[in-house]
């Protein structure tokens, strides 16, 4: 991967990279970081296993996190494939758009182009209501299931994990002043918060969801479940507050930062097309204009996707 290509990832703030970089490169070590720090004021003991329950927490959730969706999603293809569907048709198309787009438009359109793409729109629009229950099912699962996984099943576990290391810390700091131990068990320190980033045809607007929109939904019910199982109302309100801004830090700020950068810098371009030699030239010696469509209209655009003659041209890749 060139550093265009790796620049253009991290920057699509449309993709999951720059949650990745985010979260895994700079907000969990962070938080580790601090934990550790925090409770060595306390003992190194519990300064160690503070960390570790950090550590074990925020990346088996972060993992679930960024590869529950997909992974989830993969099992969910697969059963609809076996269905004889193909998970890929988008429901949008039953909504005909009169000499532009739709089911039975592009069925007559690219049947002789495309026959097995239109067997497979043929197959969909015979069962288009078993299809919208297995995407409606598809979405509740890739969602649902990484919730379970991150705010119950997980704590759980890693809580189990150490139950035994945290009885024996007990015993060897026994005889040191009662405070530590209370300080240990009562005090909001890692284990229980995560600080992360939480519906027309509402099965064809959530089959059409990008993976940062559900990890968007994955973290709001994530947010939900571990406010819910909070020992306290001040620990509550803790956690709502520093996952509501998370979230805001995660999906919405990135957008806004970005928008203002491009109205200072004056380009929106991706990196890999400023590095892309050719487009450069075409630009500044007015060729890529030959080879545009009419206008920006969504029946001219695919006009001109759909012309075979043009999937060499800049435009098109």
């Amino acid at each position: 991967m060139t550093i265009a290509n790796i620049i253009s990832a991290i920057g699509n703030n449309n993709s999951v990279y720059p949650l990745i970089v985010r979260d895994c490169g700079i907000e969990v070590p962070t938080k580790i970081a601090l934990t550790y720090e925090q409770n060595k004021k306390e003992s190194k003991g519990i300064a160690y296993l503070a960390a570790r329950e950090r550590f074990l927490d925020e990346y088996s959730v972060s993992a679930v996190w960024l590869g529950g969706i997909p992974l989830v999603g993969w099992l969910c293809d697969k059963y609809i494939k076996s269905r004889g569907l193909n998970p890929d048709v988008n429901l949008k198309l039953f909504k005909e758009e009169a000499g532009i787009q739709g089911i039975d438009y592009n069925i007559q359109k690219f049947k002789s182009l495309a026959p097995d793409a239109v067997k497979d729109l043929l197959k969909v629009k015979e069962n288009k209501k078993l299809y919208e229950k297995l995407l409606a099912s598809k979405f509740i699962a890739s969602t649902t299931i990484p919730i379970l996984f991150m705010g119950f099943i997980l704590p759980k576990l890693i809580f189990a994990s150490s139950a035994r290391k945290i009885e024996n810390l007990r015993k060897k700091e026994a005889s040191q002043k009662s405070a530590t131990n209370i300080s240990f068990l009562q005090k909001e320190k890692f284990y229980r918060n995560k600080d992360v980033n939480f519906t027309g045809n509402w099965i064809a607007k959530v089959a059409n969801f990008s993976a940062q929109d559900k990890m968007a939904v994955t973290d709001g019910g994530y947010a939900v479940g571990r406010v819910g199982t909070a020992r306290n109302k001040n620990e509550a309100y803790d956690i709502s507050f520093k996952m509501a801004g998370m979230m805001f830090l995660n999906f919405v700020a990135p957008k806004w930062i970005e928008k203002a950068l491009n109205k200072v810098t004056g380009v929106e371009l991706d990196p890999i097309m400023l590095a892309d030699k050719n487009f450069i030239k075409q630009v500044k010696d007015g060729t890529i204009l030959n080879n545009l469509p009419k206008s920006d209209k969504a029946e001219d655009l695919l006009k001109f996707v759909d012309n075979i003659s043009n999937k060499d041209s800049q435009f098109i890749k």
